[in-house]
């Protein structure tokens, strides 16, 4: 019964939130600096991002992963240096983050990649409640929260790694 409740609130936080992201508007891109990836996996392939940020001229040191998930996995197995857990635990009855995430939401990020491909509520609110200039995304999430959308199976790597590189280098152009 809780979990409903919840959920609606959610639902309602979230629906906000793409009024937020609706009527901002879009600056320019000359460069990126820094990416925040958020998946709800916790096995990605690490080569992937990093070959991502190093074709974009990102420092390995401005990648931060976002995992949303209620499990963690060692630190010392990734190679990303800012692991941030987000889990459903951390957001009260009515919908409310706790202090931590809400810190974390104020950090500003030039690329924001949506790395998951299921439509819930959940992620597509944390990745909403994200500062970033730019979002990329898939298909089957909510097209709102996503500024480029890649029409591709997740599972395919060298894809997304080969689309994601043509079209953000594209608007840097």
């Amino acid at each position: 019964m809780t979990d409903l409740f919840k959920n609606i609130f959610l639902r309602y936080r979230l629906n906000k939130r793409l009024k937020i992201l609706e009527s901002q508007s879009k600056e320019k891109i000359k460069s990126f600096s820094s990416m925040l990836i958020l998946t709800s996996n916790n096995e990605i392939d690490e080569k992937v991002f990093f070959s991502l940020a190093e074709s974009l001229k990102i420092s390995s040191k401005r990648i931060t992963l976002l995992i949303i998930s209620d499990k963690k996995f060692s630190k010392s197995k990734a190679r990303f240096r800012k692991i941030i857990y987000c889990s459903r635990e951390k957001v009260g009855l009515l919908g409310k983050f706790d202090s931590e995430m809400l810190s974390f939401f104020d950090q500003k990020f030039d690329l924001l990649i949506n790395y998951f491909s299921n439509s819930t509520i959940f992620p597509e609110l944390v990745s909403a409640c994200c500062s970033s200039k730019l979002r990329l995304g898939f298909y089957q999430v909510n097209h709102k929260i996503n500024d480029i959308i890649l029409n591709i199976n997740l599972d395919d790597k060298q894809t997304f790694l080969d689309e994601s590189k043509n079209y953000l280098k594209a608007l840097l152009k």
